[in-house]
C-alpha cells in the first residue's frame, strides 16, 4: 500500500486467508485416518493464541472454510487451507497431531492468498525497482501500472 492506500490495510488485515501448509506428524498413521481427522478440522474451531503471540491468550472462535490436502507422504502432508483472519495456522497443525494422538508440527507455511490478492502476483523488490527505473528514466509508467493495483481493488 502507497500513500492513502494505507488506509485500505484494514480491509486486508480482517480478509480471508488462504495458507499453503507442510505439516509434520510425529509418528506413522493411516491415510484414512488423517482424511478424517483433518476434515473434522473444517467449520467453526476454538483457538487459543499461542504463548508467543500479540494478542491477548483467550479462546476465539475462528472458521475454517476448507482444508485440501494435496499430498501426503509417510509422515508429511501437505495441505491447502482457506480460513478466517486471525486463525493460527501452527496452532492447528499442533491441534491435529493431537487429535491424531501422535503429535505434529508445521514444518512451512506459505499464504497464498489475502482477499482479492494472490501469491502469484507478487512480485519481487527488484522487480518493483526496475519498474519504478523505467517510470523514472523513460518517464513511462506502463511496467507500475502491470504491479501497482488501484486501492479500490482492495474492496
Amino acid at each position: 500500500m502507497l500513500s492513502k492506500a494505507t488506509k485500505a490495510i484494514q480491509i486486508l488485515r480482517l480478509s480471508y486467508k488462504e495458507y499453503i501448509c507442510f505439516l509434520k506428524l510425529h509418528n506413522l498413521v493411516s491415510e484414512e485416518t488423517i482424511k478424517q481427522v483433518i476434515y473434522n478440522f473444517q467449520g467453526i474451531i476454538y483457538q487459543t493464541p499461542p504463548v508467543k503471540s500479540a494478542v491477548k491468550r483467550k479462546l476465539r472462535k475462528k472458521k475454517i472454510y476448507y482444508i485440501n490436502i494435496l499430498e501426503m507422504n509417510k509422515k508429511n502432508i501437505l495441505m491447502k487451507i482457506g480460513c478466517e483472519a486471525g486463525t493460527y495456522i501452527r496452532k492447528l497443525c499442533h491441534d491435529i497431531g493431537l487429535a491424531l494422538g501422535v503429535g505434529a508440527h508445521m514444518q512451512e507455511l506459505i499464504r497464498s492468498k489475502v482477499g482479492p490478492f494472490e501469491y502469484k502476483e507478487c512480485v519481487t523488490l527488484q522487480e518493483l525497482s526496475d519498474a519504478y527505473d523505467y517510470f523514472k528514466y523513460e518517464k513511462n509508467d506502463s511496467m507500475l501500472r502491470k504491479i501497482i493495483y488501484p486501492m479500490e481493488t482492495a474492496f
